[in-house]
């Protein structure tokens, strides 16, 4: 029995296991992207994993001969032109402000590797990007594998699930998990990989993904980090901060909502306005420009339509030879009704 039993609420515990679908992206992500990439250190096709296929005895055609060094590339392995189209595919991305970091500063500026990634950044990577990235790389029943289960992430990590449908998700990452032990050295499938198994039981116990997911904490946890000034006393510093900032937000309940203090604001925020980067720019034009202004805005207000026409019709009476109105007439009496 596990010694988690000691505890007093453990036995009243209706679910008494959650796994966190961030860390388990954030793993996979990074053995994916390292065993694609072949990256040193990252990578979990290495010589002791091709150690492990001889004495499990299987893929002969991959197991170290002993001639030389290098092993040979199986099919998770990219060649040098596969990595730089797909390095060349994040230096292009670009994505909307908020979605995620910029893509291209996650890939190194003269290697063809990726750089560390935080964890929300494996989450899109994971389910949005790298199906993208490899669709014109890597054997087609390789490709496939990997682009199942990146649809498969994408699925559980929607807000509205259908019930029905986790059936077909579950059976569907069995297959896939089949596909990839097919292609990826045994040492690829830890225990984040084994836990992608649960994830669909998972939800049939506490709902979708995003309702339990540890981004919240991670942040919290990284506003509390900032308050500890003292590493002496670092949990009366987070008190201290802490009641400090509830203070301050109490405060500004009672200020004019107009005129917010030490609230930034957005750099997006006047745009759709016309405000530039440069700033706002005023212009006083003459009398002659005010007027082809004004006449220009009442040319085009519906109130005044009724006025011109009836004085084209009157013009139109009065001339013999039966000529059009110049724009000059039109202004007079534009001007004459205002």
């Amino acid at each position: 029995m596990s010694i988690l039993w000691e505890l007093p609420y453990w036995k009243d515990l209706g679910v008494r296991h959650s796994i966190d679908l961030m860390h388990v992206k954030k793993n996979v992500c990074g053995s994916l992207l390292g065993t694609l990439m072949n990256e040193k250190m990252k990578t979990k096709d290495h010589a002791k994993a091709r150690a492990d296929l001889a004495e499990f005895d299987i893929r002969p055609e991959l197991q170290p001969d002993g001639t030389t060094a290098q092993p040979p590339l199986c099919a998770v392995n990219l060649t040098r032109p596969e990595k730089q189209e797909l390095c060349d595919f994040f230096r292009s991305v670009k994505v909307p402000s908020g979605y995620a970091s910029d893509i291209r500063k996650l890939v190194h500026p003269k290697e063809n590797k990726m750089l560390p990634m935080k964890a929300h950044d494996c989450d899109v990577m994971l389910t949005t990007m790298l199906a993208v990235g490899i669709r014109n790389i890597l054997p087609e029943k390789t490709r496939k594998a990997i682009m199942s289960l990146c649809f498969f992430f994408n699925a559980i990590s929607q807000k509205v699930l259908d019930e029905e449908s986790l059936n077909d998700l579950e059976e569907n990452i069995y297959e896939t998990m089949c596909l990839l032990e097919a292609y990826f050295p045994p040492t690829f499938f830890d225990i984040f990989v084994h836990l992608i198994i649960h994830l669909v039981k998972e939800i049939r116990y506490l709902g979708p993904m995003f309702l339990h997911y540890m981004y919240p904490y991670e942040r919290f946890m990284s506003t509390l980090n900032k308050y500890a000034k003292s590493r002496v006393h670092p949990e009366g510093s987070m008190a201290n901060c802490y009641s400090t900032e509830e203070v301050v937000d109490w405060c500004l309940s009672y200020i004019d909502p107009t005129n917010p203090i030490g609230i930034s604001k957005s750099r997006h925020e006047g745009r759709l306005a016309g405000k530039g980067f440069v700033g706002e720019k005023q212009i006083t034009p003459d009398a002659d420009d005010f007027e082809r202004a004004k006449f220009l805005v009442l040319q085009h207000t519906k109130g005044v339509e009724p006025y011109i026409e009836e004085h084209k019709e009157m013009l139109r009476k009065k001339s013999t030879a039966g000529r059009s109105l110049g724009s000059k007439g039109t202004y007079a009496w534009v001007r004459y009704l205002v």
